[in-house]
């Protein structure tokens, strides 16, 4: 890896990303290398790098300033590749040997492909300075590198002679102990936040209005068992309040009437369920105390009942706002009440179905 290298060679150097190209720009001239909040010293002490072609953004000036010495070398032709294996297996060193073999066959790549024309003088000496240069970098970071580990060691003790090595026990051979690793792990991931936006919990408050078909059916017990019936259109008006123990999930007090002829009125606790928390269905009901008022034609005279009722619901609300949202609902009511007071004895029973326009903050 290059945080652990001391000598580097980078091919295609300017080939990589904008994030690789300033990870190498501060690895360059701070000798540092970050991974997020991790940051560790490097051993670099020579970075070459190759490029076929040197780059024309402007913000890759930066990078390209950072190499001291910048070389154009030509390619080898397909001619000289054998000489150049055969020199490399010489005891002299292969840059050395290249040049002498160059010097005395100078080629270059020639204005037409598959020509070689002879080398000048100023290419000569400009490959050989940088060959020269590159082997003396690497001599002193070789050097710098070992002198680095002698003045790590820690200096014997001054109160302890040093043994003299014919007394020293023989010591068995500890070993090398590998070189200290960048730790690249990720701190585990946190608790999850909830979500608090778009989701059904906390105070609830429902408004909803519309149109209502009824049916009611009276029974006068005390004038011979008179019965008939009432039907038409009404316009309910619902309001539910209450909360929510859990997301998804309210409870709380309704009150629904069907404004036609007569009042129907009920009022109870009801329940109100959201199979997905964050979506717009629900589904619910309520039952409690059932009240009517109707004109009783035997006696031309308004008369009121009580009993029992409840009622069925489900609708879908589209989000509107961070708490509010709006739609449409069905809801079923069904009401029997009766009257026994006064001497009277009459029952009532009252159906209906409504389509409402329903709003919403929870």
């Amino acid at each position: 890896m290059l945080p652990e290298a001391d000598v580097a060679f980078l091919d295609e150097v300017f080939f990589g990303s904008t994030a690789i190209l300033n990870t190498l720009l501060w690895l360059l001239n701070e000798r540092q290398f970050r991974r997020g909040a991790t940051s560790v010293r490097v051993p670099l002490r020579v970075c070459v790098g190759a490029s076929n072609a040197l780059p024309e953004e402007p913000a890759l000036v930066a990078c390209t300033d950072r190499f001291l010495a910048s070389v154009f070398v030509t390619s080898v032709p397909d001619s000289e590749l054998e000489t150049l294996l055969t020199l490399g297996l010489q005891p002299a060193p292969m840059g050395t040997q290249w040049l002498m073999g160059i010097r005395d066959r100078g080629w270059e790549r020639g204005p037409t492909c598959g020509t070689f024309a002879r080398s000048t003088e100023r290419e000569l000496v400009m490959r050989k300075a940088f060959l020269g240069s590159l082997c003396l970098a690497l001599s002193i970071a070789l050097s710098s590198r070992a002198s680095f580990a002698q003045d790590a060691a820690p200096p014997p003790a001054p109160s302890e002679p040093p043994a003299r090595p014919s007394d020293a026990p023989p010591q068995p051979a500890t070993p090398h102990e590998p070189a200290a690793k960048m730790d690249l792990s990720t701190a585990a991931n946190g608790p999850a936040v909830p979500r608090t936006y778009h989701v059904h919990e906390g105070f609830y408050l429902r408004a909803t209005v519309g149109l209502s078909f009824y049916k009611s059916s009276f029974t006068d017990n005390k004038r011979g068992g008179a019965e008939y019936t009432d039907s038409g259109s009404s316009l309910p008006l619902d309001v539910l309040v209450g909360g929510s123990p859990n997301p998804g999930l309210v409870i709380g007090g309704a009150g629904l009437t069907d404004q036609q002829a007569g009042d129907n009125i009920l009022l109870g606790p009801f329940i109100d369920g959201f199979p997905a928390v964050n979506k717009g269905w629900h589904l619910g009901g309520a039952i409690g105390l059932g009240l009517q008022s109707f004109r009783n034609t035997a006696v031309d005279e308004r008369q009121f009942t009580h009993g029992v009722g409840g009622a069925l619901w489900f609708g879908y609300d589209f989000w509107t706002a961070g708490e509010w949202a709006i739609g449409p609902q069905v809801r079923f009511l069904g009401l029997r009440t009766k009257d026994t007071q006064s001497g009277e004895d009459v029952s009532v029973f009252t159906r209906s179905i409504s389509f409402g326009l329903s709003g919403v903050y929870n």
